[in-house]
Order: structure tokens, then sequence, then C-alpha cells
């Protein structure tokens, strides 16, 4: 495995593939953005459906290639160097503190949504498990079952360690069989808490949680809005091109958020729209029932509308930093402060390696 910061992604640019609306099928679609991102630092093409007005990578790159991205960590790599940061960096994700913090999470997932309904024994399932963090901290709660899946080793190992749980390592999308043969009506509670993002099909992540939840059992997701990460208040406000990541396939909105959930067979009980489950970006969680699969199903907005949303916000923010001193001094102030770190680790390197003598 190599220990870089910023690892080579040409596999993942020479995998990528044309594909039709992963959410609805549709081929029919209108590019929204083209061009490099800051995170991976690679050239993509954003597209929105025509159809749902759901927006994804199109092109994406292909299973196989975004499985080695997660299963080697490339993801870690490209996240810390965006941040300046050494691979070294990375054992901070595994931090007794941070654990701590995220446990709480999964305990606010049970008084929020789940007090009453969940109870001892029942299963739950974490699609993007990640650390295991919202399973203990639920298992703590109500003496459920846990289990998952996660396609970052690191995590896997963690999880087998701190929770003494081994979850299934892969994408959902290699392991999908065996997670139905395993669980097939028998999971009370599905969670996929910042996943479907990362995942190629999120609708086979969301029809796979209707086959193994039981009658009437439940599904939580929370993800970020584009739409309202790039709406902040003008000072903050960003341009489309700059939420994008190679991480990241699919960029939902309260709109296709909403139609994704209802196409895969849930009824919605509580849509929290703006949310602050997370500290840094304001979520949408959806907390839905299982139902039955519905026919023919229309998006509440069309996709004029949604483009129309993101060409306002566009404006507003090329017309803030047009203005605004502070935002052009922005570039000087950062790389000021660049130099400041890098002065700091040096003077700290030094003092080490004295002590050290």
């Amino acid at each position: 495995m190599q220990d870089s910061s910023s690892p080579n992604l040409t596999y993942l640019i020479d995998s990528m593939e044309i594909i039709s609306c992963p959410i609805c099928g549709s081929e029919e679609y209108r590019k929204v953005y083209h061009g490099t991102v800051n995170r991976g630092r690679v050239d993509l093409t954003c597209v929105i459906c025509t159809h749902c007005t759901h927006i994804y990578l199109n092109p994406r790159p292909s299973l196989e290639a975004y499985s080695k991205f997660y299963d080697e960590d490339d993801y870690g790599r490209v996240a810390l160097a965006v941040k300046k940061k050494s691979y070294s960096e990375r054992s901070h994700v595994h931090d007794e503190e941070f654990f701590q913090k995220r446990k709480e999470q999964g305990a606010r997932l049970y008084q929020k949504y789940l007090k009453g309904k969940l109870k001892k024994n029942d299963t739950v399932f974490d699609f993007g498990a990640g650390d295991g963090a919202w399973l203990y901290g639920l298992r703590e709660a109500t003496g459920c079952v846990i289990d998952g899946n996660e396609p970052m080793s690191l995590q896997v190992e963690f999880i087998k360690r701190r929770l003494g749980v081994e979850v299934f390592h892969a994408t959902i999308e290699d392991m999908a069989d065996k997670i139905i043969e395993k669980y097939r009506g028998r999971v009370k509670l599905v969670i996929a808490c910042d996943s479907l993002e990362h995942m190629l099909d999120p609708m086979k992540c969301l029809n796979i949680a209707h086959s193994i939840l039981t009658d009437g059992g439940y599904l939580y997701i929370c993800n970020w809005d584009i739409i309202h990460r790039m709406g902040r208040p003008a000072a903050a406000g960003r341009l489309f091109g700059q939420c994008l990541s190679i991480d990241h396939a699919h960029y939902f909105h309260k709109n296709s958020y909403a139609f994704t959930v209802q196409r895969a067979g849930f009824e919605i009980l509580k849509f929290e729209s703006s949310s602050t489950i997370r500290e840094k970006t304001d979520h949408m969680e959806i907390f839905a029932r299982k139902a039955s699969i519905p026919g023919q199903l229309s998006p509440k907005l069309e996709c004029p509308q949604i483009l129309s949303q993101i060409a306002g916000i566009e404006s507003s923010v090329k017309r803030y930093r047009s203005r605004s001193l502070r935002y052009r001094l922005r570039p000087v102030v950062n790389k000021a402060r660049g130099l400041v770190h890098k002065a700091l680790a040096r003077s700290e390197s030094r003092q080490c390696s004295s002590n050290s003598q």
C-alpha cells in the first residue's frame, strides 16, 4: 500500500464509463459541470437526469477501480491532501475521543427516531459502517445485534477490534447477494449515513435494504444537500464545481432524495431538510418505513427548476466574490497560514529531535 498524501488516481480516470441514471434508469440528462475538482485534482463531468433530477458523475469510475480506491485507502489520502496533511495523520480517524463523539450520534439516532421501536436482539445493519461508532452507540442503548458493510480495510479491522464484530468487507455492489442471503426479512433498522453518495449504485443499496428489512422495518439515511451546500451565506457560498469530488459519485438534493427513497419502496415518516447531525455541513435526514414498491412515480420538481436554483446561487456567489476584498485576499491569507504551519512543524520536529538526544 502506498504512503502518499497525493495518490495517483489514473486508474480511476482510465476506468471511466458512460452510464444511464442510477436512480430511474433514464438515459436523458443535461451537463451541469465539467472541469478539474479540488478533491482529487481530476477532471470530472457532472450531469442532471432530466426525469428524476438526480445529479451524478457521468462518466464515472468502474466498480473495480472504486473498490480499489476505498480498500487501499486512496480515499483517505485524497481527503488529507486537500487539508495539506501527511498520511501519517490518518491515525486520528480511530482516536478514542473522535469515536466517542460519533458514538453519541448513534445514541441520538435512538433517542430521536427509534425509542420504543428498536429493542434488544433486534438486528441493525449499517451500509458504509465507517468505524462502527453509530452501531456501537445503538448497541449500548438497546442491546441490539449489529452488522454492516465497509469497503475500507482499516475500518473493518478497527470494528473487529473495537466492537468484536466482523462486518462485510466489500462494497455493497460486490456483497449484495451475500447480505440478502444472510438477512432477508430479518433486519429491523437499516442505516446509510453519508454513504449513498460514495456508492456507484445507491438504488441497489436501498433495494437490498428493502429485501433484508422486516415488514414495517425502518430506514434511516442522511446526506448533505448539494444546493444547500452551495447556497450558504455568500461569504461562505461555493460554486457548483467546488462541491464536487472524485469520492462522491452522487449529489443529492431534497427533490431527488425523497424521490429515491420512495422509488425504492419506503414511506417517509420524517424528512428533516437541515439537520445539524454533522458539525461542518447541514444534512438532510430521512426516517422511513418499509412499504410496497410503487408503480409510476414522479418527482415534485422538474429539471429546469433545479437548474434554475443552481444558476441563481452561482450568480450570487460570483457577484459577492467580484465585490469582496476579503475574498480576493483569501489566497494571500491562506498562503501565509501555510507558511506558518510549515514553520511550526519544522520547529516541533527539531524539538523532538533535540529531546530524543
